[in-house]
């Protein structure tokens, strides 16, 4: 996949993180998680305007990135489970299997963006993924503390 279609992909992978969070916010019968589910949120939507701002800059640019080695079908296949983990959470759910479900997604997350940021050569473009992995450990950090907190209480 090329790097402004993969640009592309990933963005709307961030917007499907974003909505997940958002969804399991408001349906969620805890106030304070669904605090925190709301702030994952809105990382998620500065994600994909951050992804589509690099998009931006790598289309002004003049020289070629190559190709990334993360399959198309690896990003499509995370933008499609969560569309169906969303209508999923739509007809119930145990806030606890939701937050599984939302750590199993970060870990593919960041899979995903440690694969571009192998492959990305440009600095300013390289820098932006790397910090979106960073945000996905410190989302998967939340969410296992999350998890570790409803497992304690129970």
């Amino acid at each position: 996949m090329n790097i402004p279609d993969f640009l592309t992909v990933a963005a709307e992978l961030e917007m499907v993180a974003a909505m997940l969070y958002e969804t399991m916010a408001d349906l969620s019968p805890e106030g304070s998680v669904a605090r925190h589910l709301r702030a994952l949120a809105n990382d998620e939507t500065r994600h994909a305007n951050a992804i589509t701002m690099g998009k931006r800059y790598h289309q002004e640019m003049s020289d070629a990135f190559g190709r990334t080695k993360m399959e198309d079908d690896e990003v499509q296949k995370g933008i499609e489970e969560g569309n169906a983990f969303r209508a999923s959470l739509m007809l119930g759910y145990t806030l606890t299997e939701g937050l599984k479900k939302m750590l199993k997604f970060e870990r593919h997350f960041e899979k995903i963006h440690i694969a571009a940021s192998i492959e990305i050569t440009n600095p300013l473009l390289k820098r932006l993924i790397e910090t979106l992995t960073k945000s996905d450990k410190s989302h998967i950090v939340t969410l296992s503390k999350l998890l570790e907190a409803r497992q304690n209480s129970s």
